[in-house]
């Protein structure tokens, strides 16, 4: 089996957490906080950006699309940090992750 990093969305608690799954065993990070900080317009563009866009790349829908990816990109940092800058149990997982040679 393939090693796993995975955070998952903890339902309804607005928090995260951190599992590294491999043949070695297993191991988690506590929980994480993280609600996303998204407004009900920049949440309509992400859903625009998914699921429209790609009918339509060119003129306004591209300079659209490019802000909504900008912003996306933030928001990767933002959980990026939450979640492995959350303890050392997650950094430390993240390391280990970060060690595994691809074949």
């Amino acid at each position: 089996m393939a090693d796993l990093l995975q955070i998952m969305d903890l339902a309804d608690s607005s928090q995260v957490q951190l599992s590294y799954i491999s043949d070695a065993g297993d191991a988690t990070a506590p929980p994480a906080d993280f609600s996303l900080p998204l407004t009900d317009s920049e949440s309509a563009e992400i859903r625009w950006y998914l699921s429209e866009y790609l009918e339509n790349t060119f003129g306004e829908a591209q300079t659209r699309a490019e802000k909504v990816e900008l912003g996306l990109k933030d928001l990767g940092l933002l959980l990026f940090r939450a979640v492995f800058g959350s303890s050392e149990e997650a950094l430390s997982l993240l390391e280990k992750a970060a060690e595994i040679k691809q074949p």
